[in-house]
């Protein structure tokens, strides 16, 4: 039996093991992007939204001389509840300065 013959016969638990060694990193190594990613978008989504508020914060400002007075619920300090602002920016009659989704009014 020749060497060649050998060869074509199967591969060692040692060839195994650095072929899956080498799996395991290339996976982690992707797994740890794609986590970085969904990080960074989640980030800009929030600056994106954040900078929408603002503007229409001014906006009612311009419109209404002032930003939309908040009250406190029971007495918390700052309030505990920011309902007011979907009450202001978003009215069921007049203008809507700002269309909040169901994830934000949770």
């Amino acid at each position: 039996m020749n060497r060649a013959s050998v060869a074509m016969g199967g591969f060692t638990i040692l060839e195994l093991i650095i072929v899956i060694a080498i799996i395991a990193i290339l996976a982690s190594l992707i797994l740890n992007t794609a986590g970085y990613i969904q990080k960074k978008g989640a980030s800009s989504r929030a600056e994106t939204e954040i900078a929408a508020l603002t503007v229409a914060l001014e906006n009612f400002k311009a419109d209404n001389g002032d930003y939309p007075h908040g009250t406190n619920v029971n007495g918390a300090n700052p309030p505990s509840s920011n309902t007011f602002l979907l009450t202001s920016l978003m009215p069921t009659n007049g203008k809507v300065y700002f269309e909040f989704n169901k994830s934000m009014t949770n």
